[in-house]
């Protein structure tokens, strides 16, 4: 009954252990995900950034040219 009741808690102990490291990956995952957002929204907005300055560029080139 003894050797029953150890064998529990030992799988209880892993079971345990396994969550808690679960757990500690789903976090750093979390985190991993939080800061490739913001990378992704930065370069969203460098992308914008350059595109814009493209279109002033071709609108200053083709007023010069359609003079």
């Amino acid at each position: 009954m003894t050797d029953d009741i150890d064998i529990l808690n030992k799988r209880q102990d892993r079971m345990e252990h396994a969550i808690e490291k679960l757990t500690n990956i789903s976090n750093d995952l979390n985190k991993i995900i939080a800061v490739q957002d913001i990378r992704l929204t930065q370069q969203e907005k460098k992308s914008t950034d350059i595109f814009d300055l493209l279109e002033k560029h071709a609108e200053r080139l083709k007023a010069c040219f359609d003079v």
